[in-house]
């Protein structure tokens, strides 16, 4: 899939010869095969880089999808497409999954100038009926409550490797963070000084246009638990572990394989890795690995805080989150059996 500005050279006219020998002032000294090759380097940030990848990866499955039934993928028929979301169903793939399929094939065909396939009446009418039928929950993480983190924290050993999981561990859940603002640290966008750290984030979901955000760490009330020292005890490995100056690097680097899997190495943490050593650390714990996470961190801060009598505007404030109605999908179930409960007392 590759996102282009078809027919954008074709749709300006040519320059004309300058009247003079000097170009006017204020002229754009770039012709307009490079105009269009600098928009369409904009255009791929118009989208998140994980939401280009989706797409992308979502119209290699629907190519091999119309190559196999003999079935034209650009432009598609809506029929095409209506087939393709019922097969997708029938996988048993996510409503949601489902929807981002939709969205990617009809903004591919609206690029290279085509009419959406989604418009027409059977595919809103196919997807209406998987939705109704299949319903539209999404599968939430469970909560990492601080007791089962407590747990994860110990059971790691004192190698580079797992000061770095440790620190992920307890800075994801104190700051709410998402795993790609975690990975996305580097070690100058975290300031210690007596009061704790202060995490600036560069961009993040709810910081599409990059204002930059900051998120307060405070100390931990146990020593096992603390996000502060966790960070301290990492950053001493990351100076003297690896190479380069520490401030112009990641903060959390990739680790090594096969024998060298307890090392460091200087490239990033893959987003991927984040939810991997969230459900090792849990293994080693004695939990249910499969149950957990990399979102259990910031579902985990929600809920917790919340328990513990937080505000829902500072837990908001804390996890970033952008809407009320989208934080409280994390303290419902919290919030349904605490002291407000309609039921409470009556039986």
């Amino acid at each position: 899939m590759q996102l282009t500005l078809a027919g954008m050279e074709d749709a300006v006219a040519p320059p004309s010869p300058a009247p003079g020998p000097r170009a006017a002032a204020g002229a754009v000294a770039l012709s307009v095969p490079e105009l269009s090759e600098a928009a369409g380097r904009y255009l791929l940030h118009a989208h998140a880089q994980r939401t280009l990848e989706a797409y992308r990866r979502d119209w290699e499955r629907f190519e091999g999808f119309c190559r196999q039934q003999g079935l034209s993928a650009m432009p598609c028929a809506p029929q095409t497409l209506a087939l393709y979301l019922t097969a997708l169903a029938e996988e048993g793939k996510a409503t949601s999954s489902i929807r981002r399929v939709r969205i990617a094939i009809a903004k591919l065909h609206l690029r290279e100038g085509h009419p959406r396939p989604d418009e027409a009446t059977c595919v809103r009418d196919v997807e209406r009926g998987i939705r109704r039928r299949h319903g539209t929950a999404q599968k939430q993480a469970r909560p990492l409550l601080p007791h089962e983190l407590k747990k994860m924290v110990l059971a790691l050993s004192n190698s580079p490797r797992d000061l770095r999981d440790r620190a992920v561990l307890l800075l994801g859940f104190a700051g709410g963070f998402r795993r790609a603002e975690l990975v996305a640290l580097d070690v100058a966008d975290v300031q210690r000084d007596a009061q704790g750290l202060l995490v600036r984030l560069v961009k993040s979901k709810t910081d599409r246009w990059g204002k930059g955000e900051y998120t307060a760490l405070p100390p931990g009330v146990q020593p096992e638990t603390c996000p502060v020292r966790a960070f301290d005890r990492y950053l001493e490995v990351l100076q003297t572990g690896t190479s380069g100056t520490c401030t112009q690097r990641p903060l959390f680097c990739a680790s090594g394989r096969g024998a060298h899997h307890h090392r460091l190495c200087d490239a990033r943490m893959p987003a991927g890795q984040v939810g991997r050593l969230v459900q090792r650390a849990a293994a080693l714990a004695g939990l249910e690995a499969s149950a957990y996470s990399s979102h259990s961190l910031r579902a985990g801060l929600a809920t917790s805080a919340y328990l513990a009598g937080a505000s829902l505007e500072d837990i908001q404030r804390q996890g970033r989150w952008s809407s009320r109605s989208a934080m409280l999908r994390y303290v419902r179930v919290a919030a349904d059996f605490g002291p407000r409960n309609a039921a409470r007392g009556l039986l």
